[in-house]
């Protein structure tokens, strides 16, 4: 029995919009399928029959062959996919740095906080928690910090409100 080893797969669509896939190493060793995902799975069985090991013993890399233009939408997709997931976990870290800034060192509410972030109250619980390394939920009930009133502004008692005219 042949040790397994890796094999470099090529693979490319035929002129009946099938999936064509071979080993660049054993051309002899080749298969088709009506789908991508159905070529993957052919070609690893026959490398595995043609090799005479078990098809998980196999470390295969593969090489899709497509046209320019679509090669070039594909890797600008991947790009654009991979530039969105890091903005979002940019993003998520921002809010839950504001969160804790928010409830932890700025005393607001969890609700009061979830307002001014446009989320949840719950999200922000959950935001609380993830932020200090734990999975239990933040207290709900706490005691609500003091607000301090100030002054009136001094135009304020000489304003008065205007009724509506009613239509």
């Amino acid at each position: 029995m042949a040790s397994a080893g890796h094999y470099k797969v090529i693979i490319e669509r035929d002129d009946n919009d099938s999936w064509y896939a071979e080993l660049a190493e054993e051309r002899r060793c080749h298969t088709w399928g009506r789908t991508l995902a159905a070529v993957r799975g052919h070609i690893r069985e026959a490398a595995a029959l043609w090799f005479e090991v078990e098809p998980e013993q196999l470390d295969l890399s593969e090489e899709v062959q497509l046209p320019r233009a679509a090669r070039l939408a594909v890797e600008h997709a991947r790009q654009r996919r991979e530039s969105a997931a890091r903005a979002a976990e940019e993003s998520a870290r921002a809010t839950r740095d504001a969160a804790r800034l928010l409830v932890t060192e700025e005393g607001f509410s969890l609700r009061d906080a979830g307002e001014l972030l446009g989320l949840s109250h719950q999200r922000v619980q959950q935001l609380m928690a993830t932020a200090q390394g734990r999975t239990e939920t933040y207290p709900q009930h706490r005691e609500q910090p003091r607000l301090a009133i100030a002054e009136p502004r001094a135009d304020y008692s000489t304003r008065r409100r205007r009724a509506r005219p009613r239509s």
